[in-house]
């Protein structure tokens, strides 16, 4: 249909590697998915040897590609990514502000993660004895990107973003400086995609209303995209495509997989 854009947000798990990232790509691309907000990138970073690693060599289907940094990771960067096929007009990325949670091993944790070379084991201890000591008081910097496109002529402005996992109030706080930033944009048609990691419950969403619609908890339907084991999550409906008013769900679905610990969540969304 015209005006119509197939998205998807899926986090495709940080220790992913050739087969599972073949193996996601190939999903998207199966699911004639337009564009794409990814979790969990790792880009041109020695995470698995000392050979460069980056997850996007995989995405080629995907011509437009904007990677942004929430942190450098072993000598590239660790983050989130979009991918698409409509020529992207404009790319940004910016780090949430943590507060005195986020700062106080901040330092610390980024000469780490900046030096760390699985070839090296060394880098990995120093990374490692950092989490022992300090445990969730580590807080792992997270960012949100935004890419501009076009349908036709309407333009949207497309944000993506991955929440930490270790404290309620930085999350809602995140969700609340995300939620700030997209309603300031004059660009007339917004979509946010994402991992919020909102795993106690399924009332944090209510940061996005009314402002907002949901795909995961439409019309009161919610959709499990987590699948791993974690035993702290109270609920695994922790991903989801968030969209202004003037853009209307068709179709919203999971696609069932094990190329990572997360399924890919779809809309099918028309601006109206």
């Amino acid at each position: 249909m015209e005006d119509c854009i197939r998205v998807a947000t899926y986090n495709l798990s940080c220790m992913s590697q050739q087969a599972k990232s073949v193996a996601q790509a190939r999903l998207l691309v199966e699911e004639h998915v337009d564009i794409a907000g990814l979790q969990e990138i790792n880009w041109q970073n020695h995470r698995f040897s000392g050979v460069a690693y980056n997850t996007l060599d995989y995405f080629q289907a995907y011509p437009q590609q904007y990677f942004g940094a929430a942190s450098p990771y072993g000598g590239g960067g660790y983050g989130n990514a979009v991918v698409g096929q409509l020529p992207f007009l404009k790319t940004d990325n910016w780090n949430y502000d943590n507060g005195a949670l986020g700062q106080e091993h901040e330092a610390e944790l980024i000469a780490a993660y900046a030096n760390i070379n699985e070839s090296k084991p060394e880098t990995v201890q120093v990374r490692n004895d950092l989490f022992a000591k300090y445990g969730l008081k580590v807080i792992e910097p997270r960012a949100y990107q935004r890419v501009v496109f076009e349908v036709g002529t309407k333009q949207v402005a497309f944000y993506n973003t991955h929440l930490s996992f270790e404290f309620l109030e930085l999350r809602l706080n995140q969700m609340q400086q995300l939620k700030s930033a997209v309603l300031a944009d004059k660009t007339p048609y917004k979509v946010i995609t994402g991992d919020f990691n909102a795993d106690l419950n399924t009332t944090d969403w209510q940061v996005f209303k009314p402002e907002f619609e949901l795909a995961n908890g439409y019309q009161g339907t919610w959709h499990d995209t987590f699948i791993g084991i974690d035993p702290v999550m109270k609920v695994n409906t922790i991903d989801n495509i968030i969209v202004t008013p003037n853009i209307k769900f068709h179709d919203i679905r999971t696609i069932k997989s094990t190329a990572s610990d997360h399924l890919p969540l779809i809309a099918d969304l028309e601006l109206i």
